[in-house]
């Protein structure tokens, strides 16, 4: 079975992106061992994101890259690969779900916990087009769904 970590049973349903992020940090360190490492430069990348983490008065390029959802091993679940660029160091990973909405919905999850230990990790703040930036998810317009 495929990495399922936030809507397995007897999870209450995150309705807001905040609790989505609270939830993706909560678990981060538990789903590690979920994770599988992906090759580096080895994606069919189907979306990119250029950002730069600015401390004081050094600047440093950071990429975000998300790989096309493709069935893992199992050939029963789906997987999504990405990977992050702080300068020359890479995290590569890929996250899996029971199909390929729910393996691309959440590395973007990941993605946000990621550049956030990141950001911790270097110091700084992360800016998008010259302006803060704080998560794809907040930052792309994405919403829940209304009841």
């Amino acid at each position: 079975m495929g990495l399922q970590a936030w809507n397995g049973s007897g999870v209450e349903p995150i309705l807001t992106i905040e609790e989505m992020k609270s939830q993706a940090e909560v678990f981060y360190e538990g789903l590690m061992e979920s994770w599988k490492v992906v090759t580096i430069g080895d994606l069919d990348v189907i979306a990119e994101r250029q950002l730069v983490l600015r401390k004081d008065e050094v600047y440093m390029d950071v990429k975000v890259k998300i790989g096309k959802p493709e069935l893992d091993d199992s050939r029963e679940n789906w997987k999504c690969p990405y990977e992050i660029w702080f300068g020359e160091r890479c995290r590569g990973m890929a996250m899996h779900g029971a199909d390929s909405m729910q393996a691309l919905q959440l590395t973007i999850a990941t993605i946000d916990v990621d550049l956030e230990v990141g950001v911790r990790r270097y110091g700084g703040a992360l800016y998008h087009c010259d302006e803060p930036f704080n998560s794809i998810l907040e930052n792309g317009g994405l919403r829940p769904k209304k009841s």
